[in-house]
């Protein structure tokens, strides 16, 4: 495998993405790492335009402006990658070995400044935690290893002398990680406060219940003054509230949800997992220019709102450990941060390793589950994956109507299956009075 590693300084220029790909196809590279791209967004005109875009495949870190960026370039007919990362100042991705020893290559640009310095040795250090033993770099990294390396530049410098414990914050992977380590975070004093918060619940429930049974034996022995009555209806209204938490706090632990609704779709999991796709003899309706323009438009804040109010609030949480409630009760707080994560993703295309993380619980199909057939697996997402799922699912079902038949009586708003069982019966009933011959076909 060849890989080459290179700082072209920016490829605005058509003399200058001449000399790029003349070099690329004369060294027959299987990949190509390019650091300070200048290019805020990479399409495929230009990926042709330095290398060709025929099993071409790519992954980039948009420039700041005309600063930085970098583009990694792999042909999909000698290699094949698995997963992709973005950082600040990096781009990895993971290849597939042929012996099953799969390894990471990373490109990287250092930054020039002093300052963030210490934020992009941070990000190294946490690459080299994801990626392990098997990992390459190639880049330029803006440093020198020596004094004697060094070619210009003043011998001293304000950070002359100075002396630091470590950054308190790690930077990683982009905005995506950035809001999932605030919500780790806040994870950790959420749980603190549920502690402080529910430790002594059932012991005020029990005080709160004795002086109501008190009281109530007062009323009993002679009766009860107007003090008496205004404390019973405040301790009756303290104790309510105590059970409605005490419910809610329940029913998160326990997911009723599941309790209730069991596992009622058990046939229909199963039989969909033994059907076999095919395309042959489906006919697709294409969408027009303007809704496909219509699907590629940047996210408003509006929809990416509405997707989060959308979303049920008792869903169990995934790795990240919030359930949309979180989002909905403090969405002015937390729009901020989630605007730029879905800003990132529709640049890049990419959704990161970190939110990308599932939880797969196994939900036991019948009382004496021993095989793994007699599980059936649900996936647990993270609430930032919920957020990009549900936006695109509602921009998909805009334009389904366009490209599904007519035909479809199922899963399309609007439309019930049912009216395709009632049409099939009212058409054999019409064979049956004409006494016509015919055939029956059932899919």
């Amino acid at each position: 495998m060849k890989i080459i590693s290179w700082n072209i300084r920016g490829m605005g220029s058509r003399s200058k993405r001449r000399v790029i790909k003349e070099k690329i196809l004369t060294s027959k590279a299987d990949v190509v790492i390019l650091q300070e791209t200048k290019k805020e967004v990479i399409h495929r005109k230009l990926i042709g335009s330095i290398w060709g875009v025929r099993y071409t495949d790519w992954v980039s870190l948009p420039s700041l402006g005309s600063s930085g960026g970098i583009l990694v370039m792999w042909k999909t007919n000698s290699i094949s990658v698995m997963e992709a990362v973005i950082g600040i100042f990096s781009v990895s991705i993971k290849i597939q070995a042929i012996n099953g020893q799969d390894w990471w290559l990373s490109g990287v640009y250092g930054p020039n400044k002093v300052r963030d310095k210490d934020d992009f040795w941070e990000e190294l250090a946490g690459v080299y935690g994801l990626c392990g033993p098997r990992w390459c770099v190639g880049g330029d990294f803006n440093v020198v290893r020596f004094p004697s390396e060094k070619s210009n530049g003043g011998r001293m410098t304000r950070k002359k002398n100075s002396k630091s414990g470590g950054s308190k914050r790690i930077f990683r992977d982009g905005r995506a990680s950035k809001l999932m380590k605030k919500l780790k975070f806040l994870k950790g004093k959420v749980k603190q406060w549920s502690k402080e918060e529910f430790r002594e619940l059932g012991k005020v429930k029990q005080e709160l219940e004795a002086k109501l049974i008190e009281i109530d034996l007062e009323e009993g022995r002679g009766g009860l003054d107007d003090t008496q009555r205004r404390e019973r209806e405040a301790l009756r209204f303290q104790f309510e509230e105590l059970v409605f938490k005490e419910e809610a706090f329940w029913r998160q632990r326990a997911k009723v949800e599941w309790a209730r609704e069991g596992d009622g779709n058990t046939r229909f999991f199963h039989n969909n997992n033994e059907v076999k796709w095919g395309l042959e003899g489906i006919n697709w309706s294409p969408i027009s220019e303007e809704r496909a323009d219509w699907l590629e438009r940047p996210f408003e804040e509006e929809e990416i709102r509405k997707a989060v109010f959308d979303c049920g609030t008792d869903k169990s949480p995934g790795p990240d450990g919030y359930s949309m409630a979180m989002f909905q009760k403090f969405w002015e707080e937390v729009k901020g941060d989630v605007m730029k994560v879905m800003e990132e993703f529709f640049q890049n295309g990419i959704i990161n390793a970190v939110t990308n993380e599932t939880y797969i619980c196994l939900i036991p199909k019948k009382s004496e589950s021993s095989k793994v057939g007699d599980f059936r697996p649900i996936s647990l997402v993270t609430s930032l994956y919920k957020i990009v799922a549900k936006v695109l699912a509602s921009r998909l079902r805009e334009v389904l109507e366009v490209t599904i038949s007519s035909a479809q009586g199922a899963f399309v708003k609007g439309r019930q299956i049912l009216d395709a069982v009632l049409i099939a019966n009212e058409v054999v009933e019409e064979v049956r009075k004409k006494k016509v011959e015919g055939l029956v076909f059932k899919n």
